[in-house]
């Protein structure tokens, strides 16, 4: 049995090294994990390279930010303040101006790495202070707008590109052959490295003269309407065949709906 059990956790590493995604940025480049933050976003780990030579790890801001939207405002209780330095001391991270964030030398990225993702996915239950329920996720609303349309969709659709396998969060079918990628950050650095992720991976598969219509929501509710300004929405709209903003998300079934000569 305990051989068995050694394959389980073998099987399970194998998994999750297949799992972790990892994406040049103009100041480092950004971990994207398999494991998902508490509104179903999946935790993604910034590195920079500092002059002294070791690296930040850093959030972005985006946990916090994630629960101020939905209520938390951390800076303003004093049972929140406690949970999170609480945290921060337990997996070795430092809370500075909302980012949660570490140092490391080479030799301790893989502890730094780990209580990084530990500390995110921790803090993040503070959503639970709030709300019985997670909120709906950026993704579930969309999906709604295509069921609601009655446009016929396939989940986590697989695109084989030039490099890698990628999915793509709805592919539209029958004729219109669209991927729908909703796109949600708290943060402008998070913006600006999914735009740029999302359009490495448009070109990926084949630029803008494969089959596919490409085409990306942006979450612009509240106080993230200003985060794809400038340089982030550029960046979509040099490859994409449409970006529509969630505050215009009735523009979505049009679209869609535009046949592409194939």
């Amino acid at each position: 049995m305990v051989d068995d059990c050694k394959r389980l956790v073998e099987r399970y590493l194998s998994e999750l090294e297949g799992a972790f995604q990892v994406y040049d940025t103009e100041g480092g480049c950004v971990i994207v994990t398999p494991f998902m933050r508490r509104d179903n976003d999946m935790i993604e780990i910034g590195v920079e390279p500092m002059p002294d030579g070791r690296l930040l790890l850093t959030d972005y801001g985006e946990t916090l930010a994630f629960l101020n939207l939905t209520g938390v405002n951390v800076s303003r209780s004093l049972d929140a303040k406690r949970v999170v330095a609480q945290t921060a001391k337990r997996f070795g991270v430092e809370i500075a101006e909302d980012d949660i964030s570490v140092y490391a030398t080479q030799n301790e990225l893989g502890p730094a790495l780990k209580g990084m993702i530990d500390a995110v996915n921790d803090i993040s239950h503070l959503v639970y202070k709030r709300q019985r329920r997670p909120p709906l996720s950026f993704d579930d609303k969309v999906e709604k707008v295509l069921i609601s349309n009655a446009f016929g969709y396939e989940p986590n659709f697989p695109v084989q590109g030039r490099t890698e396998l990628h999915r793509f969060r709805f592919y539209v079918n029958g004729r219109f052959h669209a991927l729908v990628e909703p796109v949600s950050a708290t943060s402008a650095a998070s913006a600006h490295a999914k735009a740029e992720r999302l359009a490495f991976r448009w070109l990926d598969i084949g630029g803008t003269g494969s089959e596919f219509r490409k085409l990306a929501i942006l979450d612009d509710e509240g106080p993230r309407g200003t985060l794809w300004r400038g340089r982030p929405i550029e960046v979509l709209s040099g490859y994409a065949d449409g970006v529509v903003l969630w505050s215009q998300i009735e523009q979505l079934p049009s679209y869609v709906a535009r046949e592409r000569m194939i």
